[in-house]
């Protein structure tokens, strides 16, 4: 997987000859920017072509679950793309959980320093 940072005009291009999916919206310098991950189409195996709108929309609702804080549906959905996309977003499914995890253990540790 190849991350690139834009917006959704200055990847046009990109989307042309490649799939290309946003991944998350990051402040760098105190501006806010956008990775996407650019897919071979060599990566993606054959069997999963005809799915392909569909992983691409559960992988957006995802990242936009993500965006809203919403955990719980970013935990339900990981294991419906995990492996998908010739497994080539699978380091960033694992981000997410392993960030989930940590802000959930976060939470714990200060619910119960407040009970």
């Amino acid at each position: 997987m190849h991350i690139i940072f834009g917006n959704d005009q200055s990847i046009e291009e990109a989307r042309k000859k490649y799939l290309v999916l946003q991944l998350e919206t990051l402040s760098i310098n105190g501006e806010q920017r956008t990775a996407y991950c650019v897919v071979q189409p060599e990566s993606i195996p054959v069997d999963e072509v005809s799915d392909l709108p569909r992983l691409k929309e559960l992988h957006l609702a995802i990242v936009e679950a993500w965006n809203r804080q919403d955990y719980d549906t970013v935990l339900f959905g990981l294991p419906h793309v995990r492996g998908k996309f010739g497994s080539e977003l699978d380091s960033f499914y694992l981000h997410l959980s392993d960030k989930i995890a940590s802000l959930q253990a976060i939470q714990a540790e200060f619910d119960q320093k407040s009970a």
